[in-house]
């Protein structure tokens, strides 16, 4: 069974923002994220995350474990439906899955932890007339790959 969980964080104008995220039990009170977040920073798919309960509302209260798995943000100039669902193809051709907003433009991309994310993030660089990226959320395996870049 999968519930909600309410993810408050400030966003990059320093605004108090909320994101609900998907999350299923996994007992003793801890919760796995079952989806790409899309805005919250310094969380990504498939960490163990410890929650609150406020009345019959759930809230994020702390990372327990990592899943080693990255979180990248994609935003694209243009809404052109052809041109992002040919980058979405190549994004999976990686291994990598994602999720994307009602009418196109962004999308938030799970980078799993075994998947050389050097590879990803050349072939993001090399399409930055057309698009534009944000690491949210690097695994230290990730970090390290582009630090040796």
């Amino acid at each position: 069974m999968r519930n909600k969980v309410s993810l408050i964080y400030t966003d990059l104008n320093g605004v108090v923002s909320e994101e609900l995220i998907w999350v299923k039990p996994i007992g003793n009170e801890l919760y796995q994220i079952d989806n790409i977040p899309f805005f919250a920073p310094n969380i990504a798919y498939e960490d163990i995350i410890s929650i609150e309960h406020e009345g019959d509302k759930m809230y994020f209260d702390n990372l327990v474990e990592m899943s080693g798995n990255s979180t990248v943000q994609l935003v694209f100039f243009e809404k052109n439906k052809n041109l992002e669902n040919d980058i979405l193809n190549q994004i999976e051709s990686f291994q990598c899955s994602w999720e994307g907003i009602e009418g196109g433009g962004y999308y938030s991309i799970n980078i799993p932890e075994n998947i050389s994310y050097k590879d990803v993030r050349k072939f993001l660089d090399d399409k930055n007339e057309i698009l534009d990226y944000k690491e949210s959320c690097l695994s230290s395996k990730h970090s390290l790959e582009i630090m040796q870049m």
